[in-house]
């Protein structure tokens, strides 16, 4: 049934057999067509599977091998920063080991330069020395010629070793800069090989289960009882540790004698029998009850 522009369309009815056989032949034709036509559909179903999971090998196929090339480029790039940081260390030790002939370099020449003023103050004092003479004898001999000739040579000896003291330290402070930067790019490269083995390395995904949920705690609901519970409550509480008293006691009020075959009269009981049962009788009723007096003895027969 189709329904166009507001009219439906019925479907058209297939003419009705005239005898069995013939609508046989036409449902077996039939069935034979719709047979036909679903095994067109599940090949054609399998064959576009096969291509879809072929497409999807391909694709996963290419992912593997981008990654592959992505982890190359990745080891090229580490192994260029292990390269370069291996020469640096090497550097920064030569530099090291170059400050430290520069610095004892620079401690030589401070003492050659104050051991020479010291010789420069002993040539001044010479010469202050020499200028105390009296007028007859103040004249320039060659003794007054080599101490003037001995201070200068001091004084420019001097003046070079500062010169020279003061660019030995200039290039210790150039080559501390150099091993500052030096160690600034040493650092950087192995911050960025880190995150390239952190690339390289393999991720598993984390799974976190659901929280579960807290039992709040049950509510107790007291029942409230009636007045003659509570009262027979209260009465029983007291009553219970005599009860067990009355029951362990061995000595426990025995029943009544019965009277001998011969038809005498039973003897009367005595003190010592009626005081456990007035003790139990105590007891139970909370006071103790005076003893009966024994009665006299029947005279016989």
């Amino acid at each position: 049934m189709e329904e166009t522009s507001g009219t439906v369309v019925m479907p058209p009815v297939q003419p009705v057999p005239p005898s069995p056989e013939k609508w046989a032949l036409s449902t077996k034709t039939t069935m034979m067509r719709a047979q036909s036509l679903a095994s067109d559909m599940l090949t054609r179903l399998q064959m576009y599977e096969a291509a879809e999971a072929a497409a999807k090998g391909a694709a996963m196929e290419e992912a593997k091998r981008e990654k592959e090339r992505v982890k190359a480029r990745a080891r090229a790039r580490v192994r260029a920063h292990e390269e370069v940081i291996n020469a640096s260390v090497k550097c920064i030790k030569d530099i090291e080991e170059a400050m430290q002939r520069m610095e004892d370099i620079v401690s030589r020449v401070k003492d050659e330069r104050y051991a020479r003023f010291a010789d420069l103050q002993v040539c001044i004092h010479r010469m202050k020395l020499r200028d105390g003479r009296p007028p007859p004898e103040s004249f320039k001999d060659h003794l007054h010629q080599n101490l003037e000739r001995e201070k200068s040579v001091l004084i420019s000896f001097r003046a070079e070793l500062l010169s020279r003291e003061k660019e030995v330290k200039r290039h210790h402070e150039s080559l501390a800069e150099l091993r500052k930067e030096l160690s600034r790019d040493t650092g950087t490269r192995r911050l960025q090989v880190e995150h390239e083995m952190a690339l390289l390395r393999p991720t598993v995904p984390s799974f976190s289960l659901p929280a579960l949920p807290q039992a709040e705690p049950a509510e107790t609901t007291m029942l409230p009882e009636s007045e003659g519970e509570g009262q027979a409550r209260a009465t029983a509480e007291p009553c219970a540790a005599p009860q067990e008293k009355l029951t362990a006691d061995p000595n426990a009020a025995s029943a009544p004698l019965a009277a001998p075959a011969g038809g005498a009269p039973a003897a009367p009981a005595t003190a010592s029998q009626t005081a456990p049962a007035a003790t139990v009788a105590a007891a139970a009723g909370g006071t103790a009850a005076p003893a009966a007096p024994a009665a006299p003895a029947a005279p016989a027969a």
